[in-house]
């Protein structure tokens, strides 16, 4: 069972998808997301940790990541990021684990998606994420930009998330530094 506020704004609903009459959106607040069902969450309170994420995506057609943020304080990139900024070269082997993951997944039959909204101009990060993106395009993932302003009319969610065929969610928590919540979270019907 969920609680949140029932969505029954017209608009919005359009922009969601049909929704049988026994069935509803709800907008959920986030501090109820910390009271999952401790079978959700492996480790309890704790973060799932990668292996657990990725064991999420076993016999997944599809895993959808929708990003919002202009820059990211993801602590396995903050050293490769900086070095960027410094125009120094990089060898990509914090990466390697993501592209080896990713190619099997693909290998599979998952189809990896990322939406990327962006602000226009665009910042560091995302300039960094670009130089980036042929790797994990070649390791199967299927990247897109929509620039924030065009947007405009499209209720996005407060988080970004993963959504791993239509049936889990995995929010992508970020503290207001841009940092990674110790907590992110997940639901899965």
């Amino acid at each position: 069972m969920v609680q949140g506020w029932k969505i029954t704004d017209r608009e919005a609903l359009e922009t969601l998808k049909d929704v049988p009459d026994h069935e509803t959106f709800l907008e959920v607040p986030r501090e109820l997301m910390r009271h999952l069902p401790k079978e959700w969450l492996e480790h309890g309170d704790a973060a799932p940790t990668r292996d657990d994420f990725r064991a999420l995506w076993l016999r997944r057609r599809r895993a959808f990541h929708l990003e919002l943020r202009d820059s990211y304080g993801v602590e396995d990139e903050e050293g490769p990021f900086r070095r960027w900024l410094l125009g120094e070269p990089d060898d990509y082997q914090w990466h390697q684990s993501w592209l080896s993951f990713a190619r099997r997944s693909t290998r599979r039959g998952t189809a990896i998606q990322r939406a990327r909204i962006v602000t226009e101009p665009l910042s560091d990060s995302i300039k960094w994420a670009m130089t980036i993106d042929p790797q994990n395009i070649e390791a199967g993932e299927d990247i897109r930009y929509l620039p924030r302003h065009q947007a405009a009319d499209i209720h996005l969610p407060e988080e970004d998330y993963w959504l791993l065929d239509e049936d889990t969610l995995v929010l992508s928590l970020f503290r207001p530094d841009h940092h990674e919540d110790p907590g992110p979270e997940t639901d899965d019907e």
